[in-house]
C-alpha cells in the first residue's frame, strides 16, 4: 500500500537551505528507512520582481531678457514594496554628483514617496543623480540619471 502525504508549503526565508527526507514506514520495523535526502534553497527573488523604483527631476530656470539667472531643481523619489508587507523598504538615499543629499534613515514602508528640498543649479548643468533603495531582505535598488537644467522635466526608473 502506498500512502502518499503532503505537508503544504513550508516556512522559511529566501536563501534559506531546507533539508527534505522521503521516508518510508514498514510494518515490520518501528524505525523509518531513508528513500531520497535533498537539501533544497529557497529561490532569492530579484529586486524587480519585489521593489518599484522611481526618480523624478524637475527643474525651473529663471530668465531676465532671454538670460538664465539659475535654476532650481526638485525631485520625487518614490519607493514601493511589491510583496505588499512582507519585504517592506528599509531605507532611501539621494546622492547628487556623487555626495549624500538625502537619506531616509531606518524606516519600514510598504509605500515611500518624499520630495527633498529643492536644489539650486546654474543654467545648463549637468547633475549627475543616484536614488538607492533597500528592502527588509537586503536587496538593493539603483536607479542612476543625468539631468541637464536646460530641460524641464527628467524621470528615471
Amino acid at each position: 500500500t502506498i500512502v502518499e502525504r503532503s505537508t503544504g508549503p513550508m516556512e522559511g526565508n529566501c536563501g534559506d537551505v531546507i533539508d527534505v527526507e522521503l521516508v518510508a514506514l514498514s510494518l515490520v520495523s518501528t524505525e523509518p528507512i531513508v528513500l531520497r535526502s535533498e537539501s533544497v534553497i529557497l529561490p532569492t527573488p530579484t529586486i524587480e520582481e519585489v521593489m518599484y523604483s522611481h526618480l523624478h527631476a524637475h527643474t525651473v530656470c529663471y530668465y531676465i531678457n532671454d538670460e538664465c539667472q539659475g535654476c532650481e531643481v526638485t525631485y520625487t523619489l518614490t519607493v514601493e514594496d511589491l510583496t505588499g508587507g512582507e519585504m517592506p523598504v528599509t531605507g532611501v538615499a539621494l546622492y547628487v554628483n556623487g555626495l549624500p543629499f538625502y537619506d531616509s534613515g531606518p524606516m519600514s514602508e510598504v509605500f515611500f514617496q518624499y520630495s527633498p528640498p529643492q536644489m539650486q543649479a546654474g543654467c545648463s548643468e549637468i547633475i549627475e543623480l543616484e536614488m538607492v533603495s533597500m528592502n527588509l531582505i537586503g536587496l538593493e535598488s539603483q536607479v542612476f540619471g543625468t539631468v541637464d537644467t536646460s530641460e524641464p522635466d527628467t524621470i528615471f526608473e
